[in-house]
Parts: structure tokens; sequence; C-alpha cells
């Protein structure tokens, strides 16, 4: 991902942290900022009342937390975490714009969540496990975990309605 684009793990500031901060951070940054964004884009669409508004609403609030979380550690390992979408997410985030119909764009979007927070999950199982992890990185895992978790299961019901 292009989060870090041109950032060396040699960067990282000295302390507590190896390049274990920076591969969690170019892992994870990307795909949680997008799932704001898109966000964005149900509510801009959709009812805010809706199922799907309200699911949006409520990952949008816990991913902007996250952000700044993850922010908060790229500032501690002097490595910044962008708002901006890297390509990949960007032509989705195009591709789901570009959909006329309100039922194509609402399974897009609940198909494209699964996928992200199974990305994002996955990547926090793995470095959970690091050896070179720091405590906070490990302490950020462990406090986020079970919301992504709880996000998959509750995208993964819905579009199972749709």
């Amino acid at each position: 991902m292009a989060l870090t684009a041109g950032i060396a793990a040699s960067t990282l500031a000295a302390g507590p942290y190896d390049d274990a901060e920076w591969r969690f951070l170019d892992e994870v940054a990307d795909p949680n900022w997008f799932v704001v964004e898109s966000g964005r884009a149900v509510l801009d669409r959709l009812e805010h009342d809706s199922r799907l508004g309200q699911l949006a609403q409520h990952m949008m609030e816990e991913h902007r937390e996250i952000y700044v979380t993850l922010a908060e550690l790229g500032e501690e390992v002097d490595v910044p975490v962008s708002k901006e979408l890297d390509q990949r997410f960007a032509e989705t985030m195009t591709g789901l714009e570009s959909l006329e119909r309100e039922d194509d764009f609402t399974r897009a979007w609940l198909d494209v969540q699964v996928e992200v927070h199974r990305e994002i999950i996955e990547a926090f199982e793995r470095h959970a496990g690091e050896a070179g992890a720091s405590p906070k990185t490990r302490d950020i895992i462990g406090d986020y975990l079970p919301h992504l978790r709880e996000h998959l299961a509750r995208v993964e019901a819905l579009r199972g309605r749709t």
C-alpha cells in the first residue's frame, strides 16, 4: 500500500520500536481510512436511519478512533499516517460512487466491507504475534480487534439480508 511510500524502515525513531510498527501501519492505515470514506458515501446516498446507514455511521465513528490511535503511533515512530486513499482504495471508491442503483451500491458496499474488514483483521492478528511488535502496538490490536470482528459480523449479517 502507498501509505508510507518512500519512507524506509530505517527512518523509525529510536526507542522501543522497530520496523514492526512501520509494517503494521503500512498494512492497516489505508484500509482503516477507507472504511471511514466509504461510510461517508453511504450517508451521502442513503437514509441515515436505515440499517445500512446506522452501520456505516457506527463503523465510521470507530474507524475514526482507530485512525487517531494509528496516527499517534505513527508520530511516535516517525511514520506519517495519511488520510489520502492509495490507488487501490481510490479506485474502489470511484467504482462504488459510480453505481447508480441503490441496491447495486448496497450490495457492492457490503461486499467491499467484508473484504476490507477481513484484511484488517488478518493484519491485526498477524502483527499481534509478531516478535518485534511493541507493547503499544499490541495494546492497539487488543483494544480494537474485538470491534473489527463485530463490524465484520454485522456486515456479513446485513449482507445476508440483501
